[in-house]
């Protein structure tokens, strides 16, 4: 086997050392190499061990720079194409919020990091910074910085980077729990009265299967499924575009029923004034809590998602499984429906009806 030949020659004018040889197809190439002699000489060994490998070193040049290319973009840059390939997918609300997000993120020098150099430290001194200059609470700050580490961990599935650097990174632990356990039927019953009818109709649906308001503002028609073993059930796309299962009780199906009617497609929640799907309820959601003065433990201002975690204390109070909960909420943490547990007793509470204020049985599978 003849060993290819790679010459090392100097151009004064150029000021630059060249690599000429022949590629594996046996065409004449001549590589610019740098004006440092000990680099170039370097270079030439590297490019002929590459040339015996049946490699060409013009061409391993071109995908080494594409790489440093891809590897320096910035967490800025990379959040583009982070949002054309994976948040697309998303509710619109979550895009929204990733936005506000970046806008924070943008603001420190984070944003100006490349991909390949964020590192933990990194993260905690953008989280202590937020916290003193902007008194944002840890749940708020960890939220932002878990969209890092998913931009992160999506370069490393698009093979941007080898690994993601955060992967030992750990979030705030978070005391601000909220607790619902002091709202009351009548309550919800006011707040039922007080909004728009579609928007309560969309609290009424969270109360009833725990829902979580993406879901309930994503949910379309053909998502229903009636088994005549089950009962009525949704499929539910819900964090991480997990698929799950949810069990509807006697007035989650009338609801859904009177909801959407005939209809075997297209969104389940419209608007009457554009005739298309909700972007958000949150102003008008507010505006009713307002009016109320509804609260939870600790004055804290009820939010649309506390609906969902009303749920979970009334399944609890009613003697429904942790179990059969974790399954409803499509937990993927065991310990995040223990917090339930404390509430489980036996009978004494059933789920409401708004329409009929009385109370059948609650979900097809609560027995098991």
């Amino acid at each position: 086997m003849k060993l290819p030949q790679v010459s090392l020659r100097y151009d004064r004018k150029a000021d630059n050392f060249f690599l000429d040889y022949r590629n594996p197809e046996g065409r004449r190439r001549r590589l610019r190499i740098g004006s440092n002699q000990d680099e170039a000489e370097r270079k030439r060994i590297w490019a002929l061990n590459l040339l015996m490998s049946g490699k060409d070193p013009e061409r391993e040049m071109e995908r080494a720079g594409r790489e440093e290319a891809e590897q320096s973009v910035t967490l800025s840059e990379f959040f583009e194409e982070f949002m054309r390939r994976h948040g697309a997918l998303q509710s619109k609300s979550t895009q929204l919020l990733h936005l506000i997000f970046l806008d924070n993120i943008r603001r420190s020098e984070l944003g100006g990091f490349p991909l390949r150099d964020v590192r933990t430290k990194h993260l905690e001194d953008y989280r202590n910074l937020r916290m003193e200059l902007d008194g944002v609470t840890p749940a708020t700050v960890n939220r932002e910085c878990a969209l890092i580490r998913n931009m992160l961990n999506r370069a490393v599935a698009w093979e941007r980077l080898d690994r993601n650097p955060l992967k030992g990174y750990k979030p705030l632990p978070e005391k601000n729990r909220r607790d619902v356990s002091n709202i009351t039927l009548e309550q919800i019953e006011a707040l039922i009265d007080a909004l728009p009818s579609s928007v309560s109709e969309m609290a009424e649906l969270s109360i009833l299967t725990g829902l979580r308001k993406d879901e309930v503002l994503e949910l379309k028609a053909e998502d229903r499924v009636f088994d005549i073993n089950e009962g009525w059930t949704l499929k539910v796309s819900g964090k991480g575009e997990k698929l799950r299962t949810v069990p509807l009780c006697v007035q989650a199906v009338d609801l859904l029923v009177r909801v959407i009617g005939d209809r075997t497609e297209g969104w389940a929640f419209i608007s009457p004034i554009t005739r298309k799907n909700y972007i958000s309820i949150h102003k008008t959601f507010d505006r009713a809590v307002r009016k109320l003065r509804l609260s939870i433990v600790g004055g804290k201002k009820l939010q649309f998602h506390d609906l969902r975690r009303l749920f979970g204390h009334w399944f609890m109070r009613r003697g429904g499984s942790l179990d059969a909960l974790r399954e409803i909420y499509g937990h993927a943490d065991r310990a995040t429906t223990d917090r339930y547990a404390r509430l489980q007793v036996s009978g004494g509470f059933s789920m409401p009806d708004f329409r009929k204020k009385e109370a059948p049985e609650v979900v097809a599978s609560e027995a098991n």
